[in-house]
């Protein structure tokens, strides 16, 4: 600002030796021009400067001087103002510096933000597939399944779904099994499975009860019935005397009466697909108006056949019921069927 100033005064100090109007004579000033001013233009030039150009001079360096104090005085002021400027500025660059500061700050805790919300957004994705995986194992665990055929081991109902321990019925080899399932325990493990015993199921029931109140005395005959007391699962034939299996399975039979004339002989006899009539059981009575009975407790087939054949004697009866005839299916082989 300093040498600002005495540049200034230096040009007000040199342009005061010149009046206006004034043809100046450079030649003076330039003492190392080679062009040297004649003898006349020197008297001229020392006219020129006499008395009443000092005056302007003067006046011309007040002049000067007045507006070397005001342009000072103009500098002092801009440079009070430029300093007041600086320190506002110098605030505001303070002010800039804490707000990027803050700004930095605020950038770190969005990228903090952001790497969070991608670590949740993981977190949710996997939640995602779980729940998903839990679903889907919940509706295949609660919707219909099958494994395409009847459950024959707790391992059977544990594929179909079952989760529950406790008493479960299977198909075994010919009935429905009872067992208690221990879902809790290893499939390879021998407490998860344990046979409780068998379930007596039959498709329908078959038994009857067939008398006969009358003399039968023909030998090596199928003793026929005349009246028939029960016969569920119409499989006896009063007529012929002769009853048909219609479910494969284990049957018993038994025949009582009173033989006349004595001794007598009877026979329990079936017929297979396979065999001719075969003896399976005889009784014998050898004393007058006693009692005699045969039974037999055997395995039939669909279709096989039994009766009572009287070998020898007679068979006698008052319309007391004395001559009785009965049989039922006590186990079938229910799965021989399905």
């Amino acid at each position: 600002m300093n040498k600002l100033i005495n540049l200034l005064a230096l040009l007000c100090i040199a342009s005061a030796q010149y009046p206006p109007g004034w043809n100046y004579g450079p030649f003076f000033y330039l003492p190392y021009s080679t062009s040297q001013p004649t003898e006349k233009e020197k008297s001229e030039f020392v006219y020129r400067m006499g008395p009443e150009a000092t005056a302007i001079a003067l006046g011309s360096h007040i002049s000067c001087l007045k507006e070397l104090k005001a342009t000072s005085q103009r500098f002092a002021d801009a440079t009070k103002k430029f300093e007041t400027v600086q320190m506002e500025l110098a605030g505001d660059i303070s002010n800039i510096k804490s707000e990027i500061k803050k700004l930095m700050e605020t950038v770190t805790g969005v990228e903090d933000l952001k790497n969070k919300f991608d670590v949740n957004t993981n977190d949710l994705a996997q939640m995602q597939n779980t729940i998903a995986g839990l679903a889907t194992e919940l509706k295949a665990s609660s919707g219909a399944s099958s494994i395409g055929r009847m459950p024959k081991t707790c391992k059977d109902l544990h594929e179909i779904g079952h989760k529950k321990s406790g008493f479960y019925s299977v198909m075994g080899n010919k009935q429905v099994e009872s067992v208690y399932c221990d879902f809790t325990k290893q499939t390879n493990d021998p407490a998860f499975q344990n046979f409780i015993g068998y379930i007596d199921v039959k498709s329908s029931p078959v038994y009857f009860h067939a008398q006969l109140k009358k003399t039968f005395t023909s030998a090596n005959s199928g003793v026929p019935f005349d009246t028939l007391k029960l016969n569920v699962g119409n499989a006896m034939s009063p007529s012929t005397g002769i009853f048909i299996a219609p479910k494969t399975g284990t049957y018993f039979f038994a025949f009582s009466g009173i033989p006349e004339p004595w001794p007598n002989r009877v026979a329990l006899q079936m017929k297979t697909a396979g065999a001719d009539w075969i003896t399976i059981a005889e009784g014998y009575g050898a004393a007058i108006h006693g009692t005699f009975s045969v039974q037999s407790t055997t395995q039939l087939r669909q279709g096989d056949q039994i009766r009572v054949l009287l070998l020898s004697g007679g068979i006698v009866d008052w319309g007391r019921s004395q001559n009785n005839f009965v049989g039922w299916l006590l186990k079938e082989d229910i799965f021989e069927i399905l």
